[in-house]
Order: structure tokens, then C-alpha cells, then sequence
């Protein structure tokens, strides 16, 4: 671990900006802090807050792989101008290398979760509506609705536009399946650009619709810059769903296979080195969600930004807290992956230590201090994907 000596008092801010800058990326190659605009002469500098704690850097789906972690830099706090500051200190913002806009979820960052609690306030509420996998609707019905984008959610050098097609129904899936429920139908919205290859995506997600007996009813065509995939989908569930809510603690947490191959998938895309089937073409856990539910699950989420990020909203939305053993990692990938990949859609649920479950894997406990997350008793990394809104 390389740890840089303290800001020089005799060098300028822009100075020291650029050293911690080279620093960083001899580290970690293109990936890169974001330590705002350069400090005016002459005015007052705002202070940058950084972690005093070393932060553990995931692989997520879409990073390329010359930015696998290869080292941590403890950085100390320096004063630097930051562009976006405001009244009280910031946080230093790890950028996605591809998306050029999400961050790594930091309890004290602003970002999609937050955007969509202030959009929550603003809406009628329900029973359960926001604030799940799936709004729930009188009669049985679970509603969902999910959006893919070409250079965020798939890199179309590496995959196709029917593989973008399957991921935007079968993210879909997901939710339904977190609810302990089957997918009906949906309807499909594309906007893009008018040389976009319509018959490979639409291939793309009938092969997913046949798959899981999801029939896409309907949608609409728009021009736009970029492709954007908008699929909503209506399910059933013959019983009570499973919301994130119901975890107590005392509770088991299982999780229905391994996870981070998909972030080991797309490494391999881009490494021209196999054929990243598990990043092209995720599966949804329908069975395993009914199942689940049957059995008697408390609360359950599916894993989309990463098992650290989705168990956190579960565990959130429950107000409980967590002690895991260990976490299962799939083939090829590594921790990093598994807690912070993402897209792996397996399912992570709860349920009563006397509950038999013999078919999904065991990770740990529910705590009754909503405070901690711990792995192995150590801290768990609070990193997963998020979407940057201010």
C-alpha cells in the first residue's frame, strides 16, 4: 500500500493536485479522483474530505479491464478547489471509467438513491410502491419498469444489439422474481438512432420473452442520440410478496449462487479472451424467487449493482444489520467482483434460522444494530454501482 506524505506547505494547491494526480494513476492506470477545478490565486480554498480509511476498489461490469484493483492510495485530506463545492466539505468521487458519470456508493454521496427518496416525496404513496423491486397492485399484480443504455449498461464493440435486447427484458425478469413472483407481460420502448439494427434487438429480447414466457404486447419507437431500451412489465405472484422490508434480526442471509461473473465476463470481453455469455446473457432467478418465497423468505432483493450495494437496501429497508461469513465468488472472478460487479441477478434473501434451505448458499446473519455490515468482522466495502444525479 503506497501511502503519499503529507501536503507540502511550501507547494501550491495546483501543485500538489498534480503529484496526488501521477500518484493515482501509476497506481490504478485509467481510472482517476476527481479532485474538482484548480484552486484560483488569490481566493479561498475549499477543503476536499478524503477517507481516512483504506477504500477497497470493486470491478464493476462495465470497467475495462486495465482498471482491475492493483494497489490502494490512502489519501490525506489537501487543500484543493472543488468545482462543485458548496457551504461544508465534499467527498472525493471515484468516476466510472466507461459510464463517465455513476460513482461508487458512499454513504455520504448524493446520488440515485437519494434522487429517487425526493422523487418518492413528490409522488402519491402506496402500499408498496417506490422503495421495492416491484410497485404491488391490488389484485396480485407486481409492476416494474427498468432501462437499458447502450455505453452504460452494454459496450456494443463487445456485444450485440440482441444481447442488449435480452438484458433489458430479463433485468425486468429480475424484478418480478425478487418479489417471489412470475413475469405476465410487457411492453418494450426503443429510442435511438435511425440506423439502429431494430430486428437483432427485437430478436434479442423475443428470445428472452420465449424464454420466460414474458409476451412483449406492446411499445413504441422514437428517435434519439442514444439507444435506450425501455421495458414495463407486469407479474403475478400467488401469495404474499417479499418485499425488502421483512428481515428481523436472527435471520439467515442465502444467496442463490455464486456472484461476480459477470464482472469476470466483461473482463474477458475485453480481453478478447472468452465469450462473456454470463455479462451478454444474464439469467433471471424465477424459480428460485418462488421458491424462496414458499419457503418462507422474509425479505429478498436481486443483485443488479452489487451484492454490497443490494444487500445494503435490503438490510436498509428492514432496519436491520448484517454479520457475513463469507461470500461465495464465482469462477474466475474475484471479491471485488462479487461485491461490487453487479449484474449478476442472482437473488440474496432472509429467512428464519429454522428455515431449511438446502439449496441456496448461506453468507451470514441479520443484526439487530442497523449499523453494521461486516464481512468476516471486518467492515464491508460500501461500494456497488449507483447513477449520478445531484
Amino acid at each position: 500500500m503506497v501511502r503519499p506524505p503529507s501536503a507540502h506547505p511550501q507547494l501550491g494547491a495546483s501543485t500538489e493536485r498534480e503529484r496526488l494526480r501521477r500518484q493515482w494513476r501509476w497506481l490504478v492506470g485509467r481510472a482517476h479522483v476527481d479532485l474538482g477545478a484548480e484552486a484560483q490565486p488569490g481566493g479561498e480554498t475549499p477543503l476536499v474530505d478524503v477517507e481516512e480509511h483504506p477504500l477497497a476498489l470493486a470491478q464493476h461490469p462495465e470497467h475495462r479491464p486495465d482498471e482491475r484493483p492493483s494497489g490502494e492510495l490512502v489519501l490525506r485530506a489537501v487543500g484543493v478547489a472543488d468545482d462543485r463545492a458548496r457551504t461544508g466539505p465534499r467527498v472525493v468521487r471515484l468516476h466510472h471509467a466507461l459510464h463517465g458519470g455513476g460513482q461508487y456508493r458512499r454513504a455520504s454521496m448524493a446520488g440515485e438513491f437519494a434522487a429517487i427518496e425526493r422523487i418518492a416525496r413528490l409522488l402519491p404513496d402506496g402500499p408498496t410502491w417506490i422503495g421495492d423491486d416491484a410497485a404491488v397492485l391490488p389484485g396480485g399484480f407486481l409492476f416494474a419498469a427498468d432501462a437499458v443504455v447502450a455505453g452504460v449498461h452494454a459496450d456494443l464493440s463487445l456485444t450485440g444489439f440482441d444481447d442488449l435486447g435480452w438484458k433489458a427484458l430479463v433485468s425486468n425478469v429480475s424484478d418480478i422474481a425478487a418479489m417471489g413472483g412470475d413475469p405476465s407481460y410487457a411492453v418494450v420502448t426503443v429510442a435511438g438512432p435511425p440506423d439502429t439494427d431494430l430486428d437483432a434487438l427485437y430478436r434479442g429480447l423475443a428470445e428472452a420473452s420465449v424464454a420466460y414466457g414474458c409476451p412483449i404486447v406492446g411499445g413504441d419507437l422514437t428517435n434519439a442520440p442514444t439507444l435506450v431500451v425501455t421495458v414495463a412489465i407486469l407479474g403475478t405472484v400467488d401469495g404474499p410478496p417479499v418485499l425488502r422490508s421483512g428481515s428481523v434480526a436472527g435471520d439467515r442471509i442465502w444467496v442463490t449462487g455464486p456472484l461476480g461473473a459477470a464482472a469476470h465476463a466483461l473482463t474477458e470481453l475485453r480481453a478478447g479472451a472468452g465469450a462473456g455469455d454470463a455479462h451478454r446473457r444474464p439469467h433471471a432467478r424465477v424459480a428460485e424467487g418462488r421458491r424462496a418465497r414458499l419457503a418462507g423468505a422474509t425479505a429478498m432483493i436481486d443483485v443488479s449493482d452489487g451484492l454490497a450495494a443490494d444487500l445494503g437496501h435490503l438490510l436498509d429497508s428492514s432496519g436491520v444489520g448484517c454479520a457475513l461469513d463469507d461470500v461465495p465468488v464465482a469462477p474466475g472472478a474475484i471479491l471485488a467482483d462479487a461485491l461490487g460487479g453487479g449484474e449478476d441477478y442472482e437473488l440474496v434473501f432472509t429467512a428464519p434460522e429454522a428455515t431449511a434451505v438446502d439449496w441456496a448458499i448461506p453468507m451470514g446473519v441479520c443484526t439487530d444494530d442497523p449499523a453494521e455490515r461486516t464481512l468476516g468482522g471486518d467492515p464491508l466495502p460500501a461500494v456497488g454501482w449507483q447513477h449520478d444525479w445531484d
